[in-house]
């Protein structure tokens, strides 16, 4: 169903019409039911729009403050959480991970180091224990299951997808380095979304009701092998080695994406997936508050308490592993830093190799371009069947970069 541009509100600033056209476009060709786009650019919100609605019935309309699951975008939060840790003093990025976290030497990990870790190149992309959701709800086991498990591969050789599990590993470190024992989602709360006023939680639990934008589900999910018809016609748009992995039982694609098993969307609208940690696919946020977050993280680092030896480092081009840059578990090349995605030829984001971000399922994307100055966030709840690249996303990513060219140029 197209949707009227009467259904698309917001705001954009002088100079970034573009982006609200292309942002109107897309409901009218009906590729979205509904979604969010925001940009701050030197620290300034320019671009501001939601529209559609929050539910794939198409009955509550999507408002200024309608929370969105990000999917993946989350490791993006939770990298930053751990930044905010490593200028505190908390964890250095090139010691073992090991020494913050014991139990973590078992099965010969006691030289994977925070960076290799962050970088996706720890061989920890699947369990030999799979968990359930109620196991994920306790963290204390969640920590002694992944504490145990056996690198896939031989650390900083190759790098892997960790869908799940860098999560998992993210929360574990966060739990052993913070003086208080707190989990990223605490963190979150209490040191990110509280003091800067953002609409930002990781789960639900302990959380007032809020309006969050329901998955449409009726699609299925291209990261389930089942059920699969109906989404096979897209695979056009993926990898097709990657699409061969993600279908062929005991591969190291399925493994990953299937651990602890393979939810379908509509999981991701019920209380009990929102309600456990994930901290690499469940926070709910406005998507404006996503791109402020990436905004004051990049440039305004000292409200977070991030100095700019973290900020430097998160800039950095990534180090890549020693043997080949090609995903074991992507099937393509793949760029991972400190907890966050960086350009590549495959996926090129902002301006230069300082950008940084992640994109998540179906097309959510947070990123900050210090080079520019910019920080942009987009989620929806129609899903599209691109690993990275989606084109509402990229077209309006794009339209953002023009904008400030030709803001360059007047000026």
């Amino acid at each position: 169903m197209k949707i009227s541009r009467e259904l698309v509100n917001g705001r954009v600033a002088r100079g970034f019409e573009k982006v609200q056209d292309i942002f109107v476009s897309q409901f009218e060709a009906g590729l979205e039911i509904g979604s969010a786009c925001a940009v701050f650019y030197q620290g300034e919100c320019v671009v501001d729009l939601w529209g559609g609605y929050q539910d794939v019935r198409q009955e509550k309309l999507w408002e200024e403050d309608t929370l969105a699951l990000i999917f993946s975008s989350t490791k993006g939060v939770a990298a930053m959480c751990l930044a905010i840790a490593h200028s505190q003093g908390w964890l250095d990025y090139e010691a073992p991970v090991a020494t913050y976290w014991p139990e973590f030497t078992r099965h010969g990990k006691e030289k994977i180091t925070v960076r290799q870790l962050l970088a996706h190149q720890a061989g920890l992309c699947a369990m030999d224990i799979l968990l359930s959701v109620q196991d994920l709800a306790d963290l204390t086991y969640v920590d002694a299951v992944i504490a145990a498990q056996k690198p896939l591969w031989t650390p900083s050789e190759f790098q892997g997808y960790h869908t799940y599990s860098m999560g998992w590993y993210m929360n574990g470190l966060m739990r052993h380095v913070d003086p208080q024992k707190r989990s990223i989602g605490l963190f979150l709360r209490d040191e990110v979304a509280e003091p800067l006023g953002l609409d930002m939680r990781l789960s639900l639990r302990n959380s007032s009701p809020k309006e969050i934008a329901d998955v449409e589900s009726r699609l299925a999910n291209f990261y389930a092998p089942m059920p699969f018809l109906e989404g096979a016609k897209n695979f056009q748009n993926i990898n097709r080695k990657f699409a061969k992995a993600l279908l062929t039982k005991g591969t190291l694609t399925r493994r990953s994406f299937a651990s602890p098993r393979v939810f379908g969307f509509e999981d991701w609208n019920k209380r009990p997936l929102r309600s456990i940690e994930l901290p690499s696919s469940n926070v709910m946020c406005t998507v404006r508050d996503l791109a402020k977050l990436y905004s004051i993280f990049s440039t305004q680092g000292e409200k977070l308490g991030v100095k700019p030896d973290t900020l430097a480092l998160v800039k950095e081009p990534a180090v890549p592993p020693t043997k080949s840059r090609v995903d074991l578990v992507m099937k393509a090349e793949t760029s991972f830093s400190l907890g966050f995605n960086k350009p590549t030829q495959r996926h090129p984001f902002g301006t230069s190799s300082v950008a940084f971000g992640t994109p998540g399922a179906g097309g959510s994307f947070g990123y900050a371009d210090p080079g520019t100055g910019i920080a942009f966030a987009y989620a929806m709840n129609k899903p599209g069947y691109y690993l990275v690249n989606d084109p509402r996303e990229d077209a309006l990513s794009k339209a953002v970069f023009e904008c400030v060219k030709e803001l360059a140029i007047k000026n």
